[in-house]
């Protein structure tokens, strides 16, 4: 299954790719560098037509269930960023160059995924629409994190596969993300 979602990823990346636009630093320090720490940030996430994400979660635990804001947290973990690891990897299966894993505290730089805004989407009997995600790719020592050595522009993920499950449609969104750093920094530093 997680292939077919690969697959989708590709297809979507290579018909609607995304730029990363460089907004501090630059890229000659991480040439030839091929493993990266990889690191997640969600706070301050903002919920597109909420004022907050604990607005956002308050009206769905009201709609739905407390279930719903346990997944909600939980999905980061199991999903969204395991998705994203795997899906960057995947970029370069033929030719491994460039991996990134989460506690890979050996590497010398760490790429942080700021996640800043998100739509999730929906799937509703005729209507459906993906998810999107505003997000920031930072890149710094992982021993000295203020060592910012490139931070991106905000990146808008705007399109994706759809699916019933939400936390499904929000992952599809952060494996664009994937590829699109991976395909960046394929460009830039190798």
């Amino acid at each position: 299954m997680k292939f077919i979602y690969l697959f989708i990823v590709l297809i979507t990346v290579n018909t609607f790719s995304q730029k990363i636009k460089i907004k501090e630093g630059n890229l000659d320090e991480l040439k030839g560098v091929i493993s990266y720490n990889l690191e997640f940030d969600y706070h301050n996430l903002e919920i597109i037509n909420y004022a907050s994400e604990e607005v956002f979660l308050k009206e769905k635990v009201k709609r739905k269930s407390k279930v719903f804001k346990t997944k909600w947290f939980s999905n980061r973990k199991n999903i969204y960023q395991p998705f994203f690891e795997s899906t960057f990897n995947n970029y370069f299966i033929k030719k491994k160059k460039i991996t990134v894993s989460e506690h890979n505290t050996d590497a010398k730089y760490t790429i942080l995924v700021k996640s800043l805004k998100l739509y999730p989407g929906y799937n509703v009997t005729m209507a459906w629409e993906s998810a999107k995600l505003w997000a920031e790719v930072v890149i710094y020592k992982t021993k000295h994190p203020k060592q910012i050595v490139f931070r991106s522009k905000p990146i808008k993920i705007y399109q994706g596969y759809y699916d019933m499950n939400m936390g499904k449609r929000i992952a599809n969104a952060y494996g664009v993300l994937a590829q699109t750093t991976a395909k960046f920094l394929k460009k830039k530093t190798l």
